[in-house]
Formats: structure tokens, C-alpha cells, sequence
């Protein structure tokens, strides 16, 4: 399985590039880092500072080189673990490493995302947040107290990564605490808090985008699975006996891992009110990025169905009718994912979120046992809140979204087995076992022949392609016409002491060779780059002696913004040459 992962996986990684370039974004920012500019202060990225250290330590204590090859492989090694993670913790959970490895065929698999944009920090985010149930699943409970500090640290490395979905993974966590509190009257009083807050808090946070088409009900599907995941969580039955020390715990970890991020930024001069301004400019300039999908009233109608659902199999007594319920809801999310995972590349995470995420919570129930581990109840929160993670930019975040959706129903299918395997009255122990394992081992001998054949069919596809021959580009391979394309503009670009690319096109600059204009990181929408780093590109390109510029034309489909930066270039450069949906420029004669 691990072989067969890797073959597709490197010929998935090496045969694309995504024409947005995020890849280019952080080789460019983690090379100025190198080179001795400081983060947040002269460094514009929008993301926390733990990315920026994890790299510090890959590409200058492990000597990895910075090009896109390097990044590439980077991307494999996390793509793979998040996979094994995953399997771990099903296998923990379910006490099967046959359920563990179909666990991770379906979660590589699904996360070809991978391939867009190698080296973004999102990467990490995805190990750092599947972790947690794991870690909940592998000590004892004499040391369970390890496990919630490793909880709270891993929190606070999210938050300090990436705010939004740190701040996600913080609330799922405080509903399983406060789930698995003894029963009382403080107990009663957080369940009808955690209801209400998991049911208004995706219409507070998209409410500066509610007037656009797709948002209202995406923001539905959102509330309608934590309400019913916080609904399912407190059960009277299921009151557990951990007491608020956990917190106190996890807030101990948090605080210890927040110390040791402040040092290292204060180490590589960074300081607080820089890391604040970038964050905050970064979420402003938003405005200009968002999109949502589409989802029809059918999805919302059924989606409106999980709350009262998970209303109802909290109150019903302990019964034969109970258990069929969790069965039949458990095989029905089964087959919902299994509908997503069966969509078009394009559609799967989209139909992931809309028709399966919202059942996710049925993993934290057992079928016929009141009360069900706490790494159970963390995945299951965990998995209903990334959800929010497509908002508001629902592109790869989709994906990074949920796969902790498709984890939570190869538990719940596990479940399924396990449970029909012990109903059959007439069959031995040992044949109940069997009985039990066998569709797992069939469905990842299933996982292992999908991956294997993928392998071989990628590999094919790669011969077929051409190599780009650029530096920094060993194993990457094209369509010859992006290859004569790539190679067109870097040859351009050569012949210039200056170079810019308006579409955040940041990896031709290593490719090139070209000094940049300044050392400024660009997007591919200048308008989420400050005034002052577009003042310092043009003071960088007026300064030039023989400065060239690559602009992204209307005809590929996004006009460049009216703003400074390029109204000044259209002003002082002219089209010398139109390109696959760009143009070339260099400054106007006389």
C-alpha cells in the first residue's frame, strides 16, 4: 500500500502546476526568510509563523534545497503521513489494521489536492489536526493527561499556523471537554451553549458575505452539522468523568507551545504588531477573493434532517429500536461518502461536504453501547467543524475540509460489520470474527489494486508528458506546449537584470534566475499585496535598466486589477509579445 501511494503520488505531484502558483508564493517567501529579510516586518505572508519555522528547519537544518522539486517531495512525505495518521487512528479506534489501511487508501486517495499547490502551509495544518484523536487513542489513562497537553499544544501550533482553522479545532475540542464532564446542572447548561453556539456561529461568521449566491446555504449545511454534532455529544447517557484539570491541561500545552513560537519569532526578529497587520490585511483583501458553490434545496432540505436525527437518537431509550436507528444512519452516511468519493475529481469534495459531512457525528456513537471513546467524540467534532474550512475561498479547502469526513465513515462502516458480524446467533465466536474482518480486508485488498492500478496509469500519463528542463525543476514533466511556453518565458526572462510577473507567477523567478523588482512576495491578486510593497515593485522596476514584466491578459480569464501597480506598468511598459493568455513587456522606447 505504501509503494503503490508513493508511485501515484510522485507521478500525480510531478506531472502538474498549478497556474496560481501558491507554490512559487512560499519557495519565494521562505528564500527571502533565508536570506536574512524579516518575517511580517518585510515579509508579507498571511499565514502564522510555525509554517515559516517548519521550513526554517527543512531547508536549513535538513540542507533540503529550495525549488520546486525539493517542495514536491516535501509535499509527498506530509500527503503520505496525513494518510498513515488517518489509518492510525482507525485502526486505534476500531481495533482493526485492516480498517486502518482502507482508511488510508481512501484518505490518499482523496487527497490528490495535494498536487496544487505543493509547500502551502495547509499541508502541515491537515497532520497537525488529524493527531489529535490519535493521540487520545494511544495512552492509558494514567497518562491521559500527556495526551491533552499534546492536545492543547498542537492547538495552539494550528492556531499560530493557520487562525481560522486552529480556532475550529479549539472548539471542537472545548465540546468534547465539556461533553465528557460528570453530569450536573453546569454539565446541562454547556450542552444548551454548545447547541446554540455551534447553530449561529457559520451565519456570525459569514454574515459579511450572506448577500452572495451560494453563501446562505452553505452556512445552513455548516450550522445543521455542528447543531447535531453537539446534540449527539450530550447525551445523558454518555456524561463521562473527565473533570475541568483536562482543560487546565490542555491550557498548559497551548501556553507552552505559544511561548516557544513568541521566542522563535522574537529570535529571528518578528514581532507581534507586524504578525497582527499581516493577518488582518490579509482578511480584508478577502473580499476580493471569495467564491461559494452551488447547493441545491434538496441538499438543504435533507441536510435539516441531521439535528433532529441526532435529537432523536439522544432521547429514545436503550433499545433494539436504537440500535437499528445508529445502524441505519451509520449505512446511510457510509453511502453517502461512498456516492462523493464515486463523483467526478472536480465534484467529490463539494458532494463530501454537502451530502456526507452532515452525518459525520454518527462516528462518536457506538450502535449498542451508550457511551463511546473520547478519540470517537474528537474525530467526529473534529470533522464536523473543518467543514467550515471552504470559506471563504472553496477551492483546495474543500478538500483540506473533508477527509476527516470520509475517516469518520470508514469508522462508522467498521461499526456496521462489527455490529451484523455479533448479531449472527448461530455462528462461533471465531466465526463471527471472520465474519467481521472480512469485508475490511476486502475493501483494502480493494484500495490496494485502485492505488496500484493508479500508479501504473499516472506513470504512463508521465512518460507521455515532456520535461520542463528549467532549474529547480528535476522530474517535473508538461504538455509540450506549457513546457515550450515555460521555457519561452524563461529564456525572456534571462535577458533582463529585472523581472516581475503581475500573476503572482513566483516560481519563474527561480526558474530564471531574475532578480525580483524588491523583495516582495506577490500574490495572484495584487490587491492582497500593501501599498508599500507595490510602491517598492515599481521604485524596484523604475530603477531597472532593462526591466521586463509578464502580465496575465483578460483573455485568460481574470483582468488584471486597476490599481497602482499595473496602471503605472501600462503607463511605462508596452506589449512586445502575447503568449497563451499573457503578455510580455518591456519598457517603452524614448
Amino acid at each position: 500500500m505504501l509503494m503503490a501511494s508513493l508511485g501515484a503520488g510522485f507521478y500525480d505531484l510531478f506531472s502538474t502546476f498549478s497556474q496560481y502558483d501558491d507554490e512559487g508564493f512560499w519557495l519565494i517567501a521562505t528564500r527571502l526568510f533565508q536570506q536574512g529579510h524579516t518575517l511580517y516586518d518585510d515579509i508579507f505572508i498571511p499565514y502564522g509563523p510555525v509554517s515559516i519555522a517548519v521550513k526554517q528547519l527543512l531547508h536549513d537544518v535538513l540542507q533540503i534545497p529550495v525549488t520546486n522539486s525539493a517542495v514536491r517531495l516535501v509535499s509527498l512525505f506530509y500527503w503520505v503521513m496525513l494518510s498513515a495518521i488517518c489509518g492510525l487512528s482507525t485502526y486505534r479506534i476500531t481495533d482493526s489494521a485492516w480498517w486502518g489501511l482502507v482508511t488510508y487508501g481512501v484518505v490518499f486517495a482523496l487527497m490528490r489536492v495535494f498536487t496544487n499547490e505543493p509547500g502551502h502551509p495547509q499541508e502541515l495544518v491537515a497532520c497537525f489536526a488529524a493527531l489529535i484523536p490519535l493521540l487520545l487513542c494511544i495512552t492509558l489513562p494514567p497518562q491521559a493527561w500527556l495526551s491533552w497537553f499534546m492536545t492543547g499544544a498542537l492547538i495552539a501550533l494550528i492556531i499560530a499556523t493557520k487562525i481560522n482553522i486552529g480556532g475550529y479545532c479549539l472548539a471542537a475540542v472545548l465540546v468534547v471537554i465539556a461533553a465528557e464532564l460528570p453530569r450536573s446542572r453546569w454539565r446541562n447548561a454547556l450542552q444548551i451553549a454548545a447547541v446554540l453556539c455551534s447553530a449561529t456561529f457559520p451565519f456570525v461568521l459569514m454574515l459579511p458575505h450572506m448577500q452572495q449566491t451560494g453563501c446562505l446555504p452553505y452556512a445552513v449545511i455548516c450550522a445543521a452539522t455542528l447543531s447535531a454534532a453537539a446534540i449527539a455529544l450530550f447525551s445523558p447517557r454518555s456524561a463521562g468523568s473527565l473533570s475541568l484539570r483536562i482543560g487546565l491541561v490542555a491550557i498548559a500545552g497551548m501556553a507552552v507551545a505559544i511561548l516557544l513560537t513568541f521566542i522563535w519569532m522574537s529570535v529571528n526578529g518578528s514581532t507581534l504588531p507586524a504578525l497582527v497587520d499581516s493577518v488582518l490585511y490579509f482578511a480584508s483583501g478577502l473580499q476580493y477573493a471569495y467564491f461559494f458553490r452551488h447547493y441545491s434545496n434538496l441538499q438543504i432540505g435533507f441536510v435539516l434532517v441531521a439535528p433532529l436525527f441526532a435529537a432523536l437518537l439522544v432521547w429514545i431509550p436503550l433499545n433494539r429500536f436504537r440500535h437499528y436507528s445508529i445502524a441505519a444512519g451509520k449505512l446511510l452516511f457510509v453511502g453517502l461518502t461512498v456516492f462523493a468519493l464515486a463523483a467526478n475529481d472536480q465534484a467529490n469534495a463539494h458532494f463530501m461536504l454537502a451530502w456526507a459531512g452532515p452525518w459525520c457525528w454518527l462516528c462518536a456513537l457506538q450502535i449498542n453501547h451508550p457511551k463511546a471513546s473520547v478519540a470517537r467524540k474528537m474525530l467526529a467534532l473534529l470533522a464536523a467543524w473543518h467543514l467550515l474550512l471552504a470559506y471563504p475561498i472553496a477551492g483546495s479547502q474543500l478538500y483540506f475540509g473533508t477527509f476527516l469526513v470520509a475517516v469518520s465513515a470508514v469508522v462508522c462502516l467498521a461499526d456496521v460489520t462489527h455490529w451484523l458480524a455479533n448479531s449472527v446467533k448461530n455462528y462461533s465466536a471465531q466465526q463471527r470474527q471472520l465474519l467481521s474482518v472480512a469485508p475490511a480486508a476486502l475493501l483494502a485488498s480493494l484500495s490496494l489494486l485502485f492505488l496500484t492500478g493508479k500508479a501504473f496509469s499516472l506513470k504512463q500519463e508521465y512518460a507521455a508528458l515532456q520535461p520542463l528542463n528549467v532549474q529547480g525543476t528535476r522530474f517535473i514533466r508538461l504538455a509540450p506546449e506549457r513546457v515550450a511556453f515555460y521555457q519561452y518565458v524563461v529564456a525572456e526572462m534571462r535577458q533582463a537584470d529585472v523581472g516581475f510577473t503581475s500573476s503572482g507567477f513566483n516560481s519563474l523567478y527561480f526558474w530564471s534566475g531574475v532578480a525580483m523588482p524588491a523583495p516582495v512576495v506577490v500574490q495572484h491578486d495584487l490587491r492582497l499585496s500593501s501599498e508599500k510593497d507595490r510602491r517598492a515593485v515599481i521604485q524596484g522596476l523604475a530603477a531597472a535598466r532593462h526591466p521586463l514584466v509578464l502580465l496575465r491578459l483578460p483573455a485568460y480569464g481574470i483582468e488584471p486589477p486597476k490599481i497602482d501597480v499595473t496602471d503605472w506598468i501600462k503607463s511605462e511598459f508596452e506589449v512586445y509579445r502575447r503568449y497563451h493568455g499573457y503578455a510580455l513587456m518591456k519598457r517603452k522606447s524614448g
